[in-house]
């Protein structure tokens, strides 16, 4: 674009395809010119990447997705200066009319590329549009953006004098003038830092102006959690980018670092005397979610990306996008597998917690308890006879101390043979309530064991005669007719008889004392 010096107000301007300055009615349009060849490097650059971005639309009205790329970025630098803008029209107070032909045409421009178009939805694919359209709502932003920043500036001090003879009259101090010395209170970098005063605060939301800042600093005294929400806006994508975030805080509690965007990943940090002057590379992506990062390789990727993207997003740029793309994605998936894992072992935890409460409220530890599989069981342990780890179930090996270590008592249920203490055998035995003074019989101790026995059986037998032979039996005994056996001679013979016991013709019998039952497998309460 070639500007020339002389006065053109009344011409339009071409920026690239677009007239984007003509039939403007003002009292001070002799400065427009005057104000487009300022110095002003912001306002070159905008006007260099208005040029590049429309050069690249092509003539049938197609944007491909490079050039939606570049459109983006020039859209962001719109958004970015907007409040800028304003800011500075109010301050020059300019008349409310223009002020709000700006603010009408930066919404109009917004919402033809936003909610009309939706041109940002998918960066990939080309979009056809109405060249014309496009163009207008381009150049109607622009026209009356002039009109704001062009007569602001022109009224301080970049207007010429319609009569250039007058320039004579000018006396140019050309003596060389030292510049001040910079204050280190208000340095280049730090225009880039904003620091949050934490105390008495449970919330911060950052605002559009102050996300340009890369460095947040949080300070003050916690006295409460805290949560600071990034600014983000999921319409065009505004607020995806990285930041340094700093912990100069005191107390002890949490942060908390998130947008706006529900059901978005969010960073914490427990806040102590060890995290003081400790911070993290925060990272929002374009859908709200802000990830921590290490600040080794991925910020140097970062600082390689804005290094080659200060106008167009050239080769080398695109390959380090590329880079920083495969490092998130190996990062999300190391992360997302050691997220799942962590998910995994606290879900174990209060899976475990939940049984434990369940358990520890269903009934005293030591209590006996019969299943009918031998499987495992959270809680208990099969009483089996085997030992059983103290370190593992202290408040059991408590109670089993208390009940069952001692070797002097009858119920003592003694250690293996590497000292672990043993739980109580109750296979193919029954448990019976302990005697406790009742007469009725029975062990004197819990888990006292007492070995099989049965009541007494009695019977009686009769003998008749001389010859001692059992005629008349009762109970268990009985005679067995055997008939007459020879003596081996023939002059003599006698009658045998025979005296049996038989304890069923009383009482069940079976291979072992039992009684009446069904079979289960015992098992011991231990938490």
């Amino acid at each position: 674009m070639n500007l020339q010096s002389n006065d053109k107000s009344h011409e339009a301007l071409t920026v690239g395809s677009l007239k984007v300055l003509g039939n403007i009615d003002s009292g001070i349009i002799n400065s427009i010119h005057t104000h487009l060849q300022s110095s002003d490097a912001a306002q070159s650059k905008i006007i260099a990447d208005i040029e590049k971005l429309h050069e690249n639309i092509s003539a049938d009205g197609v944007i491909t997705a490079n050039e939606k790329q570049i459109l983006k970025k020039e859209v962001s630098i719109i958004e970015t200066e907007y409040p800028i803008i304003l800011q500075k029209a109010e301050k020059a107070k300019k008349s409310e009319s223009e002020i709000n032909a700006y603010k009408a045409a930066f919404k109009a421009l917004r919402d033809y590329l936003f909610v009309e178009l939706k041109i940002f939805d998918e960066m990939s694919e080309a979009l056809e549009v109405d060249r014309e359209a496009f163009n207008k709502k381009f150049a109607d932003y622009y026209k009356s953006r002039a009109v704001l920043q062009v007569a602001s500036d022109a009224e301080n001090n970049l207007s010429f004098p319609p009569d250039t003879d007058l320039l004579g009259l000018i006396n140019f101090d050309e003596t060389p003038q030292a510049l001040p010395t910079p204050d280190p209170s208000f340095t280049a970098w730090q225009s880039k830092i904003i620091e949050y005063d934490c105390t008495n605060r449970a919330e911060i939301k950052m605002t559009f102006e102050e996300a340009v800042n890369n460095v947040i600093i949080l300070s003050g005294e916690l006295k409460n959690d805290f949560t600071l929400q990034l600014f983000f806006n999921k319409q065009n994508g505004n607020g995806a980018k990285q930041y340094l975030i700093v912990y100069k805080l005191t107390g002890n509690f949490n942060v908390k670092i998130e947008t706006e965007e529900a059901d978005t990943n969010k960073i914490s940090q427990n806040i102590n005397a060890e995290t003081f002057g400790l911070g993290c590379y925060a990272v929002v992506d374009f859908r709200g979610n802000v990830w921590a990062f290490e600040g080794n390789i991925k910020q140097s990727l970062i600082d390689e990306i804005l290094q080659n993207t200060e106008n167009t997003l050239n080769n080398t740029a695109l390959q380090a996008i590329t880079n920083f793309q495969n490092e998130v994605n190996s990062f999300f998936i190391a992360e997302k597998n050691k997220m799942l894992l962590f998910i995994q072992e606290k879900t174990n935890e209060l899976e475990n917690a939940h049984k434990d409460r369940l358990i520890k409220e269903s009934g005293p530890i030591g209590e006996i308890r019969y299943f009918t599989g031998k499987k495992y069981t959270y809680g208990y342990l099969y009483a089996n006879g085997y030992s059983f780890i103290p370190e593992l179930y202290p408040e059991f090996y408590q109670f089993w101390l208390e009940n069952f270590g001692n070797k002097n008592k009858k119920n003592y249920l003694g250690y293996d043979a590497f000292g672990y203490p043993k739980l109580p055998d109750l296979r193919g035995a029954a448990l019976r309530a302990v005697d406790d003074g009742s007469g009725r019989g029975g062990a004197s101790l819990a888990l006292e064991y007492q070995g099989d026995a049965i009541r007494n059986i009695r019977g009686r037998v009769g003998v008749q005669g001389n010859d001692g032979y059992p005629n008349v039996t009762t109970g268990v005994f009985q005679t067995l007719d055997t008939g007459y056996i020879d003596s081996g001679t023939s002059q003599s013979s006698s009658y045998l008889r025979l005296l049996g016991f038989n304890a069923s013709k009383v009482v069940p019998t079976a291979e072992d004392n039992r009684v009446k039952s069904y079979g289960v497998y015992p098992f011991i309460k231990v938490i």
